[in-house]
């Protein structure tokens, strides 16, 4: 039986334990036993303590270094001396590859999890399909070693399934929840408001938070009705757009509102609160933000970029925007304001959807078998 699992995740910060570093960590060491743990190893001098009191198999380990080759070097001796079995790494970069290629000299099982959206996904294609290159070659070699590789959106699954060195072990495994980590159930329609949220980098260029301000100085004054949260930090850019909206359209004072950044259970309660997500984004892998509102019963109303046709059951139970389309946003917001939008009110269809297909002991449990860790469920 596995006794230790570890995740190496070089640039740790504290949010990446509430997000799928910590998730798919606890989860796994909660599939290998009751007595089973799991251990991040992050570089740098300060310590970072793990959120969940709730699930004490869930470790972190600084290593202090003075660069990344010589926290590697560490991080091995580490899983040496623990006789850690099985290692998660994140993303295929020349770092992942080499990791591979010591553990696997090793001998322990390594699960690589990719972060693709779909347009880093074609420019990968190019790369694969040298094979020519001395330095793809090796790539495809050592990457084709590991054990289990996941990608999160299903599209990106299926174009990189073609390639023999990944295809035999390539699983799609979405971002999901796991449960004792959401610190709020999801509220009854008759318990939210009228809102929409947007979450994230407001200012990032692929976030696209513009467009929306861009709409609301569109509408007609009037016409917007519900209340409208951004929630995330804010670049000056971006602030001195919203302060020009807002000074231009004082119906939009009370409506349209700053949240800044809010805590887990902040932002959870946030979210069983309000009816609609808005994603605007112009590229973006599969978004933790949409994963958790779809989770807590809100409506996506988003552009096609990664995981959201998978989190909508394809779009039944959300909105497709076309990117870049102030007129088409303009027309979701009065729809949603003049209560055209019926489905914005199946709440609970949505919450079992998401509940039934997103839940991370599901797919622990597929990564168990790949690495041949013994599941407590067996």
């Amino acid at each position: 039986m596995v006794k230790c699992i570890a995740t190496i995740f070089t640039d740790l910060e504290p949010v990446h334990l509430t997000k799928d570093v910590g998730m798919f960590a606890a989860a796994l060491a909660k599939e290998a036993g009751n007595d089973a743990e799991s251990v991040v190893y992050h570089w740098g001098k300060n310590a970072i303590e793990s959120r969940w009191p709730t699930l004490p198999c869930l470790k972190t380990k600084n290593i202090e270094a003075h660069n990344r080759a010589i926290f590697l070097v560490k991080s091995l001796f580490d899983i040496i001396r623990k006789r850690i079995e099985v290692v998660t790494l994140y993303h295929v970069t020349p770092q992942t590859v080499l990791m591979t290629l010591a553990l696997k000299l090793l001998g322990r099982r390594v699960y690589i999890k990719l972060d693709l959206n779909k347009l880093a996904a074609h420019r990968l294609v190019p790369l694969w399909d040298r094979h020519a290159r001395p330095s793809s070659l090796f790539a495809k070699f050592v990457v084709g070693m590991a054990d289990c590789i996941s990608c999160e959106d299903f599209e990106v699954y299926t174009l990189l399934r073609k390639y023999p060195w990944v295809s035999r072990r390539m699983l799609s495994i979405p971002n999901c929840i796991l449960r004792e980590t959401v610190p709020v159930p999801p509220r009854a329609l008759s318990e939210r408001d009228n809102t929409i949220l947007f979450v994230g980098r407001l200012g990032a260029k692929e976030k696209n938070a513009e467009i929306i301000l861009k709409a609301l100085e569109t509408m007609p004054p009037g016409k917007f009705t519900w209340k409208l949260f951004f929630c995330g930090s804010t670049t000056p850019e971006f602030q001195l757009a919203f302060d020009r909206l807002i000074q231009q359209r004082s119906d939009l004072l009370d409506r349209v509102i700053l949240a800044g950044n809010l805590d887990r259970v902040s932002l959870f309660e946030t979210y069983s609160r309000a009816k609609v997500l808005l994603l605007t984004s112009r590229f973006e892998g599969f978004s933790l933000a949409a994963l958790e509102a779809a989770w807590m019963g809100c409506y996506l109303m988003a552009t096609p970029v990664g995981g959201i046709a998978q989190l909508t059951d394809q779009w039944r139970l959300g909105k497709a925007l076309a990117h870049d389309d102030i007129g088409g946003l303009v027309q979701a917001l009065v729809d949603l304001c003049e209560d055209r939008n019926a489905a914005v009110n199946q709440v609970q269809s949505r919450v079992d959807f998401v509940h039934s297909n997103f839940d991370i002991e599901y797919a622990a449990r597929k990564i168990a078998r790949a690495l041949n860790i013994t599941s407590a469920n067996e």
